[in-house]
């Protein structure tokens, strides 16, 4: 953000108010120059957003940025730069085809996993003779990645069948529930690992000791560690 405003020469971010214009300002993909209030501007896609391949290019495209008489900017529109990969989704070019056929291959694994886990999920379940802590944090870790499975079906039916497929831009905000999500999952799955490993130490080193073990104790590592490494990661 502070680039930004020196790129222009904003070296006071209230000064704008003088010249009826809202400030620069960096949204994560561009930096916005200055422009009056109730007036729109329109920039070339980031890079990162538009594909070359085979002397295939999209340097036509905008961006979109409205500023509203109060000096704030509305959400910028990147509609035009995501249907690049819209276009290029639906087209036969041959790297795409390679990408659509890893996406398959993942969609198709990550679903039998899922399948498998909740089938092994529900044997846990039903037999009640195989319930104990151990087996507890055993469904726990099962649970954690059937739910990392679930999420990322999730993910992938957003972003390549509805918002690629579809020009459906409005799920993007979808999109990033369902990242958070994944991450966190991922995250939580490591820490569940490591209540396994921890509960197998206690109980092969210090036998007469795992009765202090409860389940509360493990679920706060596992589920909410999990949550504590997103909120510091982010």
């Amino acid at each position: 953000m502070d680039d930004c405003l020196l790129r222009w020469n904003y070296t006071d971010i209230k000064s704008h108010i003088k010249n009826d214009k809202c400030p620069p300002n960096f949204d994560g993909f561009k930096c916005w120059p200055p422009i009056l209030i109730n007036t729109s501007v329109s920039l070339p896609c980031p890079p990162d957003l538009l594909i070359i391949e085979n002397d295939v290019t999209f340097n036509d495209s905008v961006a979109t940025r409205y500023c509203n008489t109060n000096f704030t900017w509305d959400a910028a529109q990147y509609a035009e730069c995501l249907s690049n990969f819209a276009e290029l989704y639906s087209s036969g070019m041959p790297i795409l085809n390679h990408l659509k056929a890893m996406y398959y291959i993942y969609w198709i694994g990550y679903t039998v996993s899922l399948l498998v886990l909740l089938t092994s999920l529900a044997i846990f379940i039903k037999f009640r003779s195989l319930w104990c802590l151990r087996n507890i944090i055993h469904c726990n870790l099962i649970l954690c990645f059937a739910c990392h499975s679930a999420t990322w079906i999730a993910y992938s039916t957003i972003v390549y069948e509805i918002i690629m497929k579809h020009f459906l831009y409005e799920s993007v905000k979808y999109c990033f529930i369902a990242t958070i999500l994944l991450k966190y999952f991922v995250t939580a799955g490591f820490f569940w690992m490591f209540v396994e490993g921890l509960y197998l130490l206690v109980s092969v080193r210090f036998s007469f000791q795992t009765h202090n073990i409860n389940y509360t104790m493990c679920a706060s590592i596992g589920w909410a560690g999990g949550i504590s490494a997103e909120i510091c990661a982010s």
